[in-house]
């Protein structure tokens, strides 16, 4: 099922689809799956206009713009979505990701939350979200935003 387009985001939502596209492209290669997700994402951008931004923006901006831990926690843990999301974790998404987490802040115990999540959402019994991503979700400008 491919994600809904939806119109243009607030800017810490901008920051996760800029920051989304970027470890798309960290690994050298850019997958059907990858240009679906983003395309449905990137609402009335175009694709290539997000993709240029995405490689003309450098991360530690993107980092700044967003001043709310839970915001930043959530583009970590779409960020390592999207890392993932070809099936492959590459030497230069792993890279990647442990600096953004680092650039963005998030406490050890998070990190390993955002890897719990994604390790969750792939198994085949699915769990109740623990309490602290709850927690961190209603805090955040994502709450009450479909995500893909």
């Amino acid at each position: 099922m491919s994600p809904t387009p939806r119109s243009d985001p607030e800017p810490a939502q901008r920051a996760a689809i800029l920051v989304m596209a970027k470890m798309a492209l960290v690994d050298g290669t850019f997958s059907n799956i990858e240009k679906t997700y983003l395309a449905a994402m990137a609402g009335t951008t175009s694709l290539d206009d997000l993709l240029a931004e995405a490689r003309d923006v450098p991360l530690e901006d993107l980092c700044r713009q967003v001043d709310r831990y839970e915001d930043r926690f959530f583009i970590a843990l779409r960020a390592y979505s999207m890392a993932y999301i070809d099936q492959h974790f590459e030497v230069e998404e792993r890279q990647a990701f442990a600096r953004l987490v680092e650039m963005l802040g998030i406490a050890e115990e998070d990190r390993r939350l955002i890897e719990a999540t994604h390790a969750a959402a792939e198994s085949e019994q699915p769990e109740e979200p623990p309490a602290r991503l709850r927690e961190l979700y209603e805090a955040s400008s994502f709450a009450g935003v479909s995500s893909p």
